[in-house]
């Protein structure tokens, strides 16, 4: 039973994966911009013809396996996947820092930005905090 679900585990992200834009599509470095920092790799990715009822709170930003983001937005069938260039060690638990700026509305349509930061090295070393600290 386990060997199946992972088999199906496989296949779904074998599949989400066959339609990854890769960052040097032309298409999409239109839209993506990435920037090297001495730490962290900073994605900036502008989404336009998004309703204009969406808010920030709409949109989510995920990691898919260790190598891929996926930026959607709720209620709205709008999903960008972004290739990593420095994957996320596997047996970390990881949630993308994000954040979303509104460049223009109109009547029906808007246009946002949004900035995801991941980091390029990882502390694997594990800390303990004492009950007091938390």
């Amino acid at each position: 039973m386990i060997s199946i679900l992972t088999i199906h585990l496989f296949l779904l992200i074998a599949t989400e994966c066959r339609s990854v834009f890769d960052v040097d599509d032309r298409y999409l470095l239109s839209n993506l911009i990435k920037e090297e920092q001495e730490r962290f790799t900073l994605y900036r990715l502008t989404l336009s013809d998004v309703p204009s009822v969406t808010n920030a709170e709409d949109f989510k930003v995920d990691l898919i396996g260790s190598e891929f983001l996926m930026i959607r937005v709720d209620n709205t069938a709008i999903q960008w996947r972004i290739r990593l260039d420095n994957r996320v060690p596997n047996h970390l638990v990881f949630y993308p820092e994000f954040a979303v700026s509104l460049l223009s509305s109109h009547k029906t349509l808007s246009t946002w930005e949004v900035f995801v930061r991941i980091p390029k090295f990882f502390d694997l070393n594990p800390t303990t905090l004492k009950i007091d600290e938390l």
